[in-house]
């Protein structure tokens, strides 16, 4: 079974069952109030629009950023896709990613980067309070809040929950809750909306960050607002075939049970409980 640190938390240390959702309600609404509340405290005039203290590190945060995708996100992300077609097909391209992101040397920086994008990530956050946001500000900072929280849980739950105690592969079968799955076990369906938000939060920080970039090389306001919309879109669809396949839909099974059953429409007892 395939859990978060949060209901670890909370569990262990409250004793109520199912006790992480009200550390996450305790986590999310004072930060989605600090979030609202904070970008209005003070407004941007025509003079000073983007007038932030540390441009040298939102460079690095961005120089950051495109190292991870380059090396494990887009990877990773494509890797989960294929899963629409079949598990084995995800298998076989995970295992061949992981000569890559898994390497000696790879993985370490990996690490590094990630825990320096959430630090710095924060940073910035908190600088981002001091001037008035618009809708796409407003939601490359909640997009990032999310993605900061998601990266401290699922590293926590791959590095030490799934590695060190349980001591199990941290592949596929593991991130969907094998063998009960996301759909039946009351613990795992709330990963749904865990693994969904955070693929489609990743999509929508970086087409607002994009935006910001496109808008300083003097893109027009309507290109680089497509520009935003469409990443996010883009992204949109990505977390929806994802989790599609991590919920067990998946193409090649359903191609084949569909041949099966025209070949004998007795068979739909049994196929409807294959998985």
């Amino acid at each position: 079974m395939t859990i978060t640190m949060s209901s670890v938390v909370a569990d262990s240390s409250s004793g109520v069952p199912n006790g992480d959702y009200v550390l996450w309600g305790l986590t999310w609404i004072p930060l989605a109030v600090l979030t609202v509340a904070g970008t209005r405290t003070r407004a941007a005039t025509k003079s000073e629009p983007h007038r932030l203290t540390s441009p040298a590190l939102r460079t690095v945060h961005g120089i950051s950023a495109v190292t991870i995708l380059v090396i494990f996100l887009m990877p990773h992300i494509a890797n989960h896709l294929t899963a629409i077609w079949s598990v084995d097909a995800h298998m076989t391209v995970m295992r061949t990613l992981r000569h890559i992101y898994r390497a000696e040397l790879v993985q370490p920086l990996l690490v590094v980067l990630f825990i320096f994008q959430i630090a710095s990530g924060l940073f910035l956050w908190r600088e981002r309070m001091t001037v008035q946001a618009d809708l796409f500000g407003t939601l490359q900072t909640a997009a990032g809040i999310y993605l900061a929280i998601y990266l401290v849980s699922h590293m926590i739950a791959v590095f030490v929950l799934g590695r060190t105690v349980m001591k199990v592969d941290t592949d596929f079968l593991f991130a969907t809750g094998a063998p009960a799955g996301l759909l039946h076990d009351p613990r795992n369906v709330r990963l749904i909306p865990h693994y969904s938000l955070a693929v489609w939060a990743l999509f929508i920080h970086l087409g607002c960050g994009l935006r910001g970039v496109l808008l300083s090389h003097r893109t027009s306001v309507s290109a680089a607002n497509a520009s935003a919309w469409g990443v996010v879109g883009l992204g949109a669809a990505i977390a929806a075939t994802i989790i599609v396949s991590m919920c067990r839909l998946h193409i090649r099974w359903t191609f084949e049970t569909l041949v099966e059953l025209s070949h004998d429409p007795r068979k739909i007892g049994p196929l409807s409980c294959r998985r």
